[in-house]
């Protein structure tokens, strides 16, 4: 069961497909499913993030690579009009111990053609949990409760297979794959 949150609407029971909107209010979006929290990754994070400090909320493998390139396009975004009604990255923490074990989150708001994109990572010592399927379900219902999204994408290295088990798992399909990348996508159905 995925749900999330915003101070607009209150608690939600995200599965049932409920339309929400949060525009200017990204300061008190959660994502929650089963295991994790998702919370919007705000510019004070990113830099945070890149001067180095460790946050006492981080687990030992956070911020991954990944991580620290997401923290350098934040911090040079104006995150809530670059990423509008929450279609950008957030951190991931796990509800049980509230650290901060990866990031997942949205590259940029729906195109004209409806179509959103998803990344994820996860650190090294939370990984093989079902941790990043969960947080790409997460993510996936709270695109679907967005009319203008028709389509979720996300691409994958083609030898990472953890990471094509992951999009299955989501129930994105595989459209093509070329030298550098494997594309996925779901439909709304």
């Amino acid at each position: 069961m995925v749900g999330f949150r915003s101070p607009m609407t209150g608690p939600s029971e995200a599965l049932n497909g409920a339309r929400q909107t949060y525009a200017g209010h990204l300061a008190s979006l959660e994502l929650r499913t089963k295991c994790l929290v998702l919370v919007p990754f705000a510019r004070d994070d990113a830099i945070a993030m890149l001067s180095g400090a460790r946050q006492s909320n981080w687990s030992a493998g956070y911020p991954t690579e990944g991580d620290l390139e997401i923290a350098r396009m934040v911090a040079t975004s104006k995150v809530e009009a670059d990423f509008p009604e929450g279609f950008g990255p957030f951190k991931v923490s796990d509800r049980q111990s509230g650290l901060v074990i990866g990031g997942a989150g949205f590259l940029g708001a729906p195109g004209d053609d409806g179509a959103v994109e998803i990344g994820y990572g996860i650190a090294p010592e939370w990984r093989n949990r079902g941790f990043a399927t969960e947080a790409v379900l997460g993510l996936l219902t709270f695109a679907w409760s967005h009319p203008a999204v028709q389509r979720v994408v996300a691409s994958t290295d083609p030898s990472n297979e953890a990471s094509i088990r992951v999009l299955a798992k989501a129930g994105m399909s595989r459209l093509r794959i070329d030298d550098a990348l494997a594309y996925y996508e779901v439909t709304r159905s």
